[in-house]
């Protein structure tokens, strides 16, 4: 049975709305009706169920620090005891320790299964380093040690407390909407462990105090600020008016009552026997530690039953939290039928159109362009039919103008084709002209028959890569032509790609720039020492333009017209090049660029991020030594031997680039007057008032010769063997 008929009523309405207007409101429904509200309930549904869990966690972790605390409540009245001369709480205190360590692994394993906090956290750490310290086996001097162990235990405590807090925060535990969790949990993460570990602290100090009958003014003061506290906290206690509502309300209010009670009986004793007066009255120290103890035991008896009601309200708003989500899903059920409908009566006003498309593309396909289809629909769908339409009239115009194209590109620029393999399929007239080649000498062929020796393999490596991966080769290639001259052409590659994306064969389209090629070179060559090859001063100069912070090295071979002179000038050219192979090799392993920048003089051009300014002066060594230690080779049986002297120059950001070259010479002919092999140039060097004294004096030699000024004296030079003038020496 076809459900289409049920559809209908809507999707003639849609017929007359226009196709954006129904994609929008489409769209808008389903994500206002659909996705926003499931998405957002969903993440609230997980959000709340994590908090649930997290805050249930944090419960755990305070119930374990709990039991530990009273532990080491525990031990420490035994321990206070013992210090105290009672011997007797020794197996007490052993029995206390293994329950301790019986609780802290429970604790840690516990950790290890949820957060993997414990490890890390640095109060759980200070405190169990403590509690090594407060061990039975680690107590030597009883009487020295009495104060400091008991304050020892109050450390430990007070610490637990706090990584009590810092797990309470990782947890939620201490956050909540609800105020009875709210309450709960701050009584349970701090105020009634703080309420336990004074009401211990009053137990210890105070029934020593009554014991001795005896109260110092420091252990007074301690009393009275414990006293203080454990009002404060007694009062916070006290307040649970947010608890009313729960079932549990008159079970806690109860033993909040009992708490109270115990508490008022201690701090009465205390107020009574103690702070007031200036002396101890008389009670029963063992009575009071018995009510102490007591009223600890309350306290944790009140723990205890928070801790079950935190529980159980968590469980309760869960349970609820599960029914809103259950009527949640629901809804978006309710919603996707919905949905669906308006979806379908969409889904038939389009597709029926777009059928129509369908089956006059394939007949596109075939090669039949004369189309014209029916137009029903009065959207955006029908316009498109009627651009179709258009476009079935204008497809045959284009392909006319296509095979226009092919002659403008055939009449201007060398193509080719090659299947996959490399072979060429189709070569145009103008390949044959430029190469030389008729076609049919061209076609089942490689490109290699127009290859040109000078071509380095590596290019037609990248240029294979590129084209087999789908990219576009573009590139400067030089051919060879059938005669044997060459042409250079720039070439771009092109690889086809059929309908199931594979490549079907590539395409070449060149342009000759042979003339454009040889104008390049001869630019270059204007730029390169001729003799060796490597760049010279005009390349230097416009480097040093371009350069961020150059550092340049300028070194220069001593007496080298002595050399030119006596070994010849073919000698000093083998000198030259030769030395050029090791400063190319030098450059190479050290990020440098090289020149030759006049007839004896080479340069060294770093960026001062290359080279770290403390060894400018070993690089340069080294680099000198490295050469002075290279013979050069002559002929068969004789080497040259050479000396440099050089000098180093950074860019100071106060001078421009161009001037480092000056004053490189600078520097070098310091170095050659001071008979040192190389100087680092400074400002020092330019002796402003040197330079002023020169510029006047050649003036003034100048003006003295153009005016006749200059009057020359000579004397004789004599030889003494014959007795006769040989010379005049000019004065």
């Amino acid at each position: 049975m076809s459900v289409k008929p049920l559809f209908m009523p809507l999707v003639t309405l849609m017929n007359k709305v226009p196709f954006a207007l129904k994609i929008l409101l489409s769209v808008s429904i389903l994500f206002t009706l659909l996705i926003a509200p499931s998405y957002s309930g969903l993440i609230h549904f997980l959000q709340t169920e994590e908090r649930f869990t997290g805050q249930l966690t944090g419960l755990e972790y305070a119930r374990k620090f709990q039991n530990i605390i009273e532990e080491i409540q525990l031990h420490r009245g035994l321990v206070n005891g013992y210090l105290n001369g009672n011997s007797a709480f020794k197996k007490q205190i052993r029995t206390t320790e293994k329950r301790l360590h019986q609780k802290l692994l429970q604790l840690i394993a516990y950790d290890q299964q949820k957060l993997q906090e414990l490890k890390h956290n640095k109060n759980f750490i200070d405190a169990l380093s403590l509690l090594d310290l407060v061990m039975l086996q680690n107590i030597t001097d009883r009487k020295k040690e009495d104060q400091k162990i008991f304050e020892m235990h109050n450390r430990i405590i007070l610490s637990l407390i706090r990584a009590i807090r810092e797990i309470a925060r990782q947890t939620s535990f201490d956050v909540s909407e609800n105020q009875s969790l709210d309450y709960i949990s701050h009584m349970l993460e701090e105020k009634l462990l703080l309420l336990q570990e004074y009401t211990g602290q009053i137990r210890g100090l105070a029934t020593g105090i009554l014991a001795r009958a005896s109260v110092t003014k420091t252990q007074k003061e301690k009393l009275l600020t414990l006293y203080t506290l454990i009002n404060t906290l007694k009062a916070l206690l006290l307040d649970n008016e947010a608890l009313k509502n729960e079932p549990a309300y008159l079970e806690i209010q109860k033993k909040t009552r009992k708490v109270e009670y115990t508490l008022q009986q201690l701090l009465s004793v205390v107020n009574e026997h103690i702070l007031i007066g200036n002396r101890v009255l008389p009670y029963d120290s063992q009575k009071f530690f018995h009510n102490a103890t007591k009223a600890i035991s309350v306290q944790s008896d009140l723990y205890g039953l928070l801790s079950k009601t935190y529980a159980g309200l968590i469980h309760s708003l869960e349970k609820e939290l599960y029914l809103k989500y259950i009527w949640l899903l629901l809804g978006f059920l309710v919603i996707m039928l919905s949905s669906f409908y308006i979806f379908g009566a969409l889904y038939y006003s389009v597709t029926e159109n777009l059928r129509k498309l369908r089956h006059a593309s394939r007949r596109i396909a075939r090669g039949r362009t004369d189309i014209l289809l029916k137009v029903d629909s009065k959207d955006e769908i029908g316009e498109a039919l009627l651009a179709f339409n258009h476009m079935s009239q204008k497809l045959g115009e284009n392909i006319s103008f296509l095979h226009g194209y092919k002659m403008a590109i055939d009449e201007t620029s060398i193509v080719s084709k090659t299947n996959r393999q490399g072979i060429i399929t189709y070569v145009n007239k103008l390949f044959c002209e430029v190469s030389g080649y008729p076609e049919n000498e061209l076609l089942g062929f490689p490109h290699s028959i127009v290859r040109h020796p000078d071509m380095p393999k590596e290019v037609f490596a990248d240029l294979w890569k590129t084209i087999k991966s789908g990219k576009i080769w573009k590139g400067i290639i030089k051919n060879r032509k059938k005669d044997g001259s060459d042409y250079i052409v720039d070439a771009t590659i092109i690889p086809i790609i059929d309908a199931r994306g594979e490549i079907y064969e590539y395409v070449g389209v060149r342009h000759d720039v042979t003339e454009l090629e040889k104008s390049k070179e001869e630019l270059r060559k204007q730029r390169v020492d001729m003799l060796t090859g490597l760049a010279n001063r005009n390349q230097l100069l416009e480097d040093l333009k371009e350069a961020n912070k150059p550092v340049l090295f300028y070194l220069n071979i001593d007496a080298f017209g002595a050399l030119n002179d006596f070994y010849g000038e073919k000698a000093g050219d083998k000198v030259l090049t030769d030395l050029a192979k090791l400063f190319t090799h030098i450059a190479q392993n050290s990020h440098a660029r090289v020149y030759k920048i006049e007839s004896d003089g080479f340069a060294l051009l770093f960026e001062q991020g290359d080279i770290d300014e403390n060894n400018y002066q070993q690089l340069m060594t080294a680099i000198i030594d490295h050469l002075e230690s290279q013979p050069i080779r002559y002929n068969l049986n004789n080497f040259i031997y050479i000396t440099l002297s050089g000098s180093v120059v950074c860019h100071d950001p106060g001078q421009t680039t161009n001037q480092l070259l000056t004053f490189a010479s600078i520097a070098r002919k310091i170095a050659r007057k001071e008979n040192k092999k190389f100087l680092r140039y400074s400002p020092a060097m330019r002796n402003e008032e040197d330079y002023a004294k020169n510029i006047a004096w050649i003036k003034k030699i100048k003006e003295a010769l153009q005016d006749g000024r200059i009057v020359p004296f000579f004397q004789p030079i004599v030889d003494t063997r014959t007795n006769s003038i040989t010379k005049y020496e000019s004065l």
